[in-house]
């Protein structure tokens, strides 16, 4: 892990924050992707934390390790946490071992276990097979992401949506992992959901608006310096 002392530092911060304002406004809060999300927006207990140190494959459980920080300060009125790393050099599938770290150093604090993950990255393609294989195209935030949930606040909204009939197990973030019972979970429901929403309103309309945003990405951190 290397400070980022090549490039003005605020001005990086303030651009990420941009960013993923964009991407929280103009994907997930205007096609209505996750209950979570529009909970903590209608309540304003988010939190966008930009951790600008530079972090490439080999140095994930660092990466891993200043997420943790940052959540370990996080106050308790903030129910969701979205962790940004503009410059995370990794791949998508890189993002699933960050996570992991990321669960065993939560674990280790004290008070941080509260928290559910699940990762976001800008490069994946849409999958319409079905809702889960098409959660990944969903989540092309411009920047590597971390999404950081509080179970309390996952419980309250199964709770909500299910009427108390079901229970969402918030540790099932990866697809790998998910039952394989014949009810399907609120997880799955959203998903699908949210994939027949993004059909109705045109998958190559969605597609241009998330390419977008990753644009004005590209477009931002060549004009601060940045070669990723």
């Amino acid at each position: 892990m290397t400070k980022a002392n090549d490039v003005d530092q605020r001005e990086l911060e303030r651009e990420t924050v941009r960013l993923t304002e964009r991407y929280v406004s103009e994907v997930v809060s205007a096609l209505d992707l996750c209950p979570w999300a529009a909970r903590a927006l209608a309540t304003s207990t988010v939190q966008i934390s930009v951790i600008t140190d530079i972090f490439g494959a080999s140095q994930l459980s660092m990466a891993a390790r200043r997420c943790g920080e940052q959540l370990a300060v996080t106050t308790s009125d903030i129910e969701l946490v979205l962790l940004v790393l503009p410059r995370l050099s990794v791949r998508r599938l890189d993002m699933d071992t960050l996570l992991g770290l990321l669960r065993d150093d939560l674990a280790a604090r004290e008070g941080v276990a509260s928290f559910a993950v699940a990762a976001f990255h800008p490069e994946a393609d849409p999958d319409t097979t079905t809702g889960e294989r098409f959660i990944p195209f969903l989540r092309r935030s411009p920047d590597p992401l971390v999404q950081a949930v509080r179970f309390a606040s996952l419980e309250r909204i199964e709770h909500h949506h299910s009427g108390g009939t079901t229970f969402l197990d918030p540790t099932a973030l990866d697809p790998a992992s998910w039952s394989t019972a014949s009810t399907e979970t609120l997880r799955s429901r959203i998903a699908r959901r949210n994939l027949e929403h993004v059909l109705e309103q045109g998958l190559e309309t969605v597609r241009a608006r998330l390419d977008d945003i990753c644009d004005d990405r590209r477009r931002t951190h060549l004009r601060l310096g940045i070669v990723d």
